[in-house]
Parts: structure tokens; C-alpha cells; sequence
């Protein structure tokens, strides 16, 4: 395999393990707020939005992070933009495929656990976590695969016309 290849997987495996320590943040955020500790609804709304939102920009950093690692790890393999972007979509690509896993199970467990699914649809828990693991895996995955892609490869672009001048 090519080098510069080995070195986008290794980034984007340390992208997927930060991703999968994202996700179990807000899966413990998410079973604090639900658990009841809290009664003030409007607080646990502002808490939960603010969370969310702080989770997806450091999500975001994660994902051009890696790109940025995967071209500095694999610096003398690039010699283009072409380059720089295949390394960048690899990592991108790794990282949401090591990062899915955790998510779906997460969603899963966090239906069992605290479910709100089943408020409004009537169902079980055990069939409400089913379907939102699914819908984990048919709706966020591919967008959140698509834009940590794009995010990792102007990483990757970034690190290539910054600091190698290609």
C-alpha cells in the first residue's frame, strides 16, 4: 500500500476515536438532562442547544484536523493538490467510518435508556432504539460523511498550500 495512504488511515483513525469521544459526551450530556436532575425546562433547552452546537464545531475541527495530520504525515508523498485531496478524503472517510459504530450504538442505547421516540410514535423502546439507530444510519451518517470529507480535505488543502507550497 502506499504511504501516504497508511498515513491518511492512521489519521483518520485518530479523528474516529475522537469523534466516538464526542459522541459519548453528548450521549452522557444527553442522560444528565434527561434523567430528571434538572427542572427548569428552558435551562436544560439552552444547556442541550449550546452543547450541540459546541459538539459539532469541535466535531468539525476533528474532521479537518485529520486531514491536516494526513498531509503532514504524508508531506513527501505529495506533489499536487490532486494529492493532498485523495489523503484528505481518505481520512475524512475513515474517520466517519470508525465514528459510526459508536454512534449508532449510543443512539440505541440512548432510547433504551431515555426514550423520546416512543413519547410520540407509541412503540416500544426496544422498537423506537431500533429506529433510531436506523435512522443513525440512513440519515446522519451520509451527511455527516459527505461534509467531514469535504471538511477534511480543505484540511488537507490547507496544511498542502501553507506549508509545502504545491
Amino acid at each position: 500500500m502506499i504511504e501516504r495512504y497508511k498515513t491518511a488511515i492512521i489519521a483518520g483513525i485518530i479523528c474516529g476515536i475522537i469523534l466516538a469521544i464526542l459522541s459519548f459526551l453528548s450521549f452522557a450530556v444527553s442522560g444528565l438532562l434527561s434523567s430528571g436532575h434538572m427542572t427548569n425546562t428552558s435551562a436544560m433547552s439552552v444547556i442541550s442547544c449550546v452543547g450541540s452546537i459546541i459538539l459539532v464545531i469541535v466535531g468539525a475541527f476533528a474532521f479537518f484536523f485529520s486531514g491536516l495530520l494526513a498531509a503532514r504525515l504524508a508531506m513527501r508523498h505529495i506533489f499536487n493538490m490532486n494529492d493532498a485531496m485523495i489523503v484528505g478524503v481518505i481520512a475524512g472517510g475513515v474517520a466517519e467510518l470508525i465514528h459510526l459504530p459508536f454512534a449508532m450504538a449510543l443512539a440505541f442505547l440512548k432510547e433504551l435508556m431515555w426514550p423520546t421516540i416512543s413519547q410520540y410514535t407509541g412503540s416500544s423502546s426496544a422498537v423506537s432504539a431500533i429506529l433510531s439507530t436506523g435512522l443513525q444510519l440512513v440519515c446522519c451518517f451520509p451527511v455527516t460523511l459527505v461534509v467531514g470529507i469535504i471538511i477534511s480535505v480543505l484540511g488537507a488543502l490547507a496544511y498542502a498550500s501553507v506549508k509545502l507550497k504545491v
